[in-house]
């Protein structure tokens, strides 16, 4: 029973987003597109064997040991995602950017990559020309959610084959087989060769007294195949790209000495996960996120405004990934719980009545949900147990929620040993990212404004009273542009 009145409100929820009129459509079997996505999301995620449910959190904790190797110095010696390492000096000036979900013409998802992309070679440009190492931290190319509505290297639709499949074997072998496809799409697309030639100056130049590229990649749970050996990195070479095989954890600085240890973040979600996620992260994304808005909801352009005009704060505050954390409010629990997952509310703009949001916003399609997939309160613990003087600097993505020195749970203080570098493809006409320069940490987003020109801001950590709150909230404080000069 509690099946089928999830696939009834994904389903009516998902018409009001991306899912085609067709999608839904009966055919001579009196089966849809939908009914083959939702039989494999059941198949695989519904029912579950318990003990890849239980292993779920048990994924996340053993992440911890290879990160803790990491920050050492040591080899992480962990398994898939947790096991390839780069080190590099504080000394240099980094720019980091996470999050791309880059797809290709035809992908119903390509709307707000596309919006960004200029606005993101132009951010390259400037980087470059500053001297900058440019780091990529997972999550760059959409692999994970393919298309349903064309046809990969088969007359069937997409849906339609993997119903038939029973097996977790049999799923992975298709999803290679259609991830590089996706790749070869993207990479020859016409509009991003502008981004290709970027791509090109980076890898190909080195980092002042050292032979290391310029360009560093750090896999994430939709890109993680560039990992593989299944010829996805030839096609960045074919494209003229020499991209090095991603890494797992770049450590920025001398080990033991507070280091910067940056990650994609997919290591500390339950559900994506190295372990868990082919299973279930992959599966929801594939079956369910294709139909909303993708691998997270978007901000459209009219919702972007306050952020790239400077007039609204971003709040900075560590979160959970609990359903029921908000202690009090019983529709706040509801409707986590009817969902299954943290919601941040702080985006509606009924964020003070949840009933409200759901109804008047999400519901109405109006505003998708932001659901929240990563603990970044168990990690402050987690990484508040190093003593003060050696704790690392933890440089996180995957989240799409920039972070610069948050406040903590308890309210008391501003955390400086996490940062997030938010997302470069999921706001439109705003491109968010985290630049280290002499060993600070800054948050900075570069904006295409109404009148198209391009404007770069520091965001600075403080703590304010929010509209709709009582205590004090942590913020980004938008600090002045400074058009495309770059320290």
């Amino acid at each position: 029973m509690l099946d089928a009145f999830q696939e009834i409100l994904n389903r009516g929820l998902a018409t009001m987003y991306g899912m085609k009129p067709s999608e839904i459509a009966l055919d001579a079997n009196g089966h849809s597109p939908w009914d083959d996505a939702w039989d494999v999301y059941k198949r695989f995620v519904i029912d579950a064997p318990k003990s890849a449910k239980a292993a779920k959190k048990d994924a996340v904790e053993a992440a911890w040991g290879p990160f803790h190797r990491a920050q050492k110095g040591e080899s992480p010696a962990g398994g898939l995602g947790n096991r390839r390492i780069v080190r590099r000096a504080v000394a240099h000036k980094y720019v980091i950017f996470s999050d791309h979900h880059i797809t290709f013409p035809g992908h119903r998802h390509y709307g707000t990559w596309g919006a960004n992309l200029d606005l993101y070679c132009t951010a390259l440009q400037a980087y470059f020309a500053n001297g900058y190492v440019l780091v990529e931290n997972g999550d760059v190319e959409e692999l994970v959610i393919y298309e349903p509505s064309i046809r990969y290297d088969h007359p069937k639709p997409e849906p339609e084959i993997r119903a038939a499949l029973t097996t977790m074997g049999q799923l992975n072998q298709r999803r290679r087989q259609t991830r590089k496809l996706q790749l070869r799409w993207i990479l020859g697309d016409a509009a991003h060769a502008p981004l290709l030639q970027r791509w090109k100056d980076f890898a190909n130049a080195t980092i002042p007294g050292t032979h290391h590229s310029r360009l560093i990649r750090v896999a994430g749970n939709h890109d993680y195949n560039l990992q593989t050996s299944d010829g996805y990195l030839g096609l960045y070479h074919d494209a003229g790209v020499t991209l090095d095989k991603p890494v797992d954890y770049l450590v920025i600085g001398p080990q033991q000495q507070r280091p910067f240890v940056v990650m994609h973040g997919h290591q500390f979600d339950k559900a994506s996960n190295p372990t868990s996620g082919k299973r279930f992260g992959e599966t929801i994304s594939e079956c369910l996120g294709v139909y909303y808005q993708g691998a997270d909801r978007t901000w459209a352009a009219g919702e972007t405004r306050k952020w790239r005009d400077g007039t609204h704060r971003f709040l900075n505050d560590l979160v959970s990934d609990d359903p029921g954390s908000w202690v009090g409010n019983l529709d706040a629990a509801l409707f986590e719980s009817l969902f299954q997952h943290n919601i941040a509310w702080d985006y509606f703009e009924n964020y003070g009545d949840p009933a409200k949001a759901m109804k008047l916003e999400a519901l109405a399609g109006k505003r998708w949900i932001k659901f929240r997939h990563m603990d970044e309160r168990y990690i402050w613990r987690h990484l508040n147990n190093y003593p003060k003087q050696r704790r690392p600097k933890l440089v996180l993505g995957h989240s799409h929620e920039v972070r610069a020195h948050p406040r903590a749970p308890t309210g008391a203080k501003l955390v400086d040993c996490y940062f997030n570098s938010g997302s470069a493809g999921r706001f439109e006409k705003l491109v968010w990212g985290l630049e280290i320069v002499g060993g600070v940490a800054t948050v900075v987003s570069w904006a295409e404004m109404d009148d198209g020109t391009i404007e770069r801001r520091e965001w600075n950590p403080d703590k304010q009273h929010y509209p709709g709150f009582a205590a004090k909230r942590g913020v980004l404080e938008p600090g002045p542009t400074s058009g495309l000069n770059v320290p």
